[in-house]
């Protein structure tokens, strides 16, 4: 018998390893992601895993065990939309700087969702970020009408990845 815990990453998959350990079932992990402040007892996770759709052989290492696979079935897609998102901020690129928060002639976007408040005083929520897209402001270019809403979506989806 193989027992899988399996959810999205901070789904309570490392506390549900924890508790089947405490009722005494063997675990498979390896140790090898230490404990943090998200996870103080750890995150119970076997690296060799991730390769499952690579080596579906790996499974059967967990028998008698309970085994943690983190699944993100949205991964992939986030990417694309991202991709494409920074094709969108290549006429953005122009102004800003992606890869750093230093000026350029406007803000360096670099951890933008990340930031208390946008240069408008404003927390950086999707809806201000848009709306900052769609009028401008401050010497920025309104792009309501030049960008469609799927690019915006797209641009947006970069932006968090920054």
């Amino acid at each position: 018998m193989i027992t899988i815990v399996s959810g999205l990453p901070r789904s309570g998959t490392s506390l549900m390893m924890q508790m089947l350990a405490a009722g005494g079932l063997p675990s498979l992990t390896d140790g090898d992601r230490k404990p943090d402040i998200d996870n103080p007892r750890g995150y119970c996770e076997w690296e060799p895993i991730k390769q499952l759709p690579k080596d579906p052989m790996l499974i059967d290492q967990s028998e008698g065990k309970a085994v943690k696979i983190i699944d993100d079935p949205a991964h992939g897609i986030r990417i694309e939309i991202a991709e494409k998102g920074k094709e969108v901020f290549q006429q953005c690129g122009v102004c800003h700087n992606a890869d750093t928060d230093e000026k350029k002639m406007g803000p360096g976007l670099k951890g933008l969702f990340k930031k208390d408040k946008l240069a408008n005083g404003k927390k950086p929520t999707e809806t201000n970020i848009r709306a900052q897209i769609d009028d401008g402001g401050n010497g920025m270019p309104p792009y309501k009408e030049s960008l469609g809403d799927g690019e915006k979506d797209d641009l947006i989806a970069y932006l968090k990845t920054l």
